[in-house]
């Protein structure tokens, strides 16, 4: 074992657990976006042919999934104290299709 290792994470069992505890998704959604940040005729903001939502993917960790949103991570930290980090929220009326990843 490395010396940065940590049992708990390197035995197969133990990230065979946390895997099925916590899947990799990912998910396909749609974002809201900022057009201008000035302001500007109607008429003009209505020609702008960039006025579409962008779409993102993101990967992460799933940590909860409810009615109203789905609450992925960036990383779990499992050794003796269990943290987490880059936590963020997607709203459900986003989200065009999520996929568990193996």
């Amino acid at each position: 074992m490395k010396t940065n290792e940590h049992p708990k994470l390197t035995s197969s069992s133990n990230k065979k657990a946390l895997s099925k505890k916590f899947p990799v998704v990912r998910v396909d959604w749609v974002d809201s976006a900022t057009l201008c940040d000035h302001w500007i005729p109607r008429d003009e903001m209505l020609k702008d042919p960039d006025g579409v939502p962008p779409h993102i993917v993101s990967v992460g960790i799933l940590l909860r999934q409810n009615k109203d949103h789905v609450l992925l991570t960036r990383g779990i930290d499992t050794m003796d104290y269990p943290m987490m980090m880059g936590a963020f929220v997607i709203p459900v009326g986003c989200i065009k299709k999520i996929r568990r990843l193996k």
